[in-house]
């Protein structure tokens, strides 16, 4: 079995059932330990799972919110797949929301040459949109979180109420088949769920690492998304639960 299998197949095991213990793949895939155990230093290292004794579990969630800069290392060949699909979403003269997710702001990185209006409630937003000619820039305002370099609060949801938003594009920090979308941030959380009954379409942004997985607060359930769209390591049999929940999904390829 190759190294990229393997890696493939130690995500899947770890997205399905929470862990992966050394030996059992290595009696089930007739693969050495010590190849395993390289294997999982590699993926510790990209940021895919947290080593434990025998084994690997999924990254924990932390219970604080990392700052932008450090959340924007993780993974960041599946969010540009990601991204680049999500803008492939996007048609001339639309109204679409970003939010302040890491993966949505690569959005910004890959936004079409086409008039558009994006409304948000992230500064590194404004910063790389601002000065698109095509493009009318937006900012709600609000109380300013400087870790997530983002505004939040009364002032930011109730500023968005008067668009007719086509899109609203949203990072989650958790993707759970039965619970819906979580986040650890209450303000982030709270500002998500306001706005999504204001749009036409949700479409939300996650990488493989994200689903299966829960954070603190919860702000929509399944039926409130249209769109779902990870990448090509998440296992086809969970990518399956969400479809049968009435998700459309697209699996954004990397490399």
């Amino acid at each position: 079995m190759r190294m990229i299998q393997r890696h493939q197949r130690i995500l899947e095991t770890l997205t399905l059932d929470g862990q992966f213990r050394i030996k059992d793949a290595a009696r089930a895939w007739d693969v050495s330990e010590e190849t395993l155990r390289k294997d999982l230093i590699v993926l510790e290292e990209q940021g895919d799972l947290q080593r434990v004794r025998g084994g690997a579990r999924r990254r924990q969630q932390a219970s604080l919110q990392l700052p932008l800069p450090e959340r924007s290392t993780f993974n960041r060949e599946e969010k540009a797949a990601i991204a680049r699909e999500a803008c492939r979403l996007i048609e001339p003269r639309q109204t679409v929301f970003l939010d302040a997710s890491s993966t949505v702001l690569t959005m910004a990185a890959h936004f079409p040459e086409i008039e558009a209006t994006v409304l948000t409630n992230a500064s590194h937003v404004v910063a790389a949109l601002g000065e698109r000619p095509k493009v009318d820039v937006i900012c709600t305002g609000g109380s300013y979180e400087a870790r997530s370099r983002s505004f939040v609060g009364v002032v930011a949801e109730e500023s968005m109420s008067r668009y007719l938003i086509n899109w609203i594009f949203l990072g989650v920090n958790g993707l759970d088949v039965k619970r819906g979308c979580s986040e650890i941030n209450p303000g982030q959380a709270r500002l998500k769920e306001k706005l999504i009954p204001l749009a036409e379409k949700v479409c939300v942004l996650a990488d493989h690492t994200k689903l299966n997985t829960r954070s603190a607060f919860f702000f929509a359930q399944l039926r409130h998304i249209d769109i779902l769209i990870t990448d090509d390591k998440a296992p086809e049999l969970l990518v399956d639960q969400f479809r049968r929940a009435g998700v459309t999904v697209i699996r954004a390829a990397c490399g």
